[in-house]
């Protein structure tokens, strides 16, 4: 019988306004468990402190010179190469792939939030007095957020449309054929 452990059709239980019985399948499948993959979140990078450390790490090396041979010229670019993955490792924090992650998400958007959410939280503590400017810095606090976060989103599908059609001009046009 192989990958099948049990079928059967219930008989005695019909659903109300079916034309046929229900068949139960079990079925003796191993799924491999796939071990997620950490990878640096470059999105979420705060760049002037990792250019600062770059910049330190850097002046360890020697000056820049013209690189007459060959060998100047590897040494010069391993340097380069070994300071950014220093840097990349110790500044970089990794993330996990999830199938739910926005893909569209980046740091500013992140300290729009906090910022946000910090005003109204002050306006809340104020809600006995609408009139005072707490509610309208939350306010625009609510709509700088929103229209950064509308524009973060129209740019992450408009580049991944772009990108599509240049791959998949067909697919693309079934499924928004699909969603009418």
């Amino acid at each position: 019988m192989g990958l099948l452990q049990r079928c059967e059709v219930l008989l005695d239980d019909p659903k109300p306004g079916m034309d046929h019985f229900p068949i139960i399948s079990i079925f003796d499948l191993q799924v491999p468990h796939q071990e997620a993959t950490l990878r640096p979140d470059f999105q979420m990078v705060d760049w002037k402190a990792f250019n600062d450390k770059l910049s330190i790490h850097l002046s360890d090396f020697p000056t820049p010179a013209p690189l007459a041979m060959k060998r100047d010229f590897d040494n010069a670019c391993t340097n380069l190469m070994e300071a950014i993955q220093d840097i990349t490792r110790t500044t970089v924090l990794l993330k996990c792939p999830c199938p739910y992650t926005k893909h569209w998400w980046m740091a500013d958007l992140r300290k729009l939030r906090q910022n946000m959410r910090r005003l109204y939280w002050h306006a809340h503590q104020l809600k006995d007095f609408p009139e005072h400017s707490a509610h309208e810095e939350a306010r625009a606090a609510r709509n700088k957020y929103s229209t950064a976060l509308d524009k973060a989103r129209h740019k992450h599908w408009t580049i991944g449309s772009k990108r599509s059609r240049a791959r998949h001009m067909g697919s693309t046009s079934l499924y928004s054929e699909a969603r009418r």
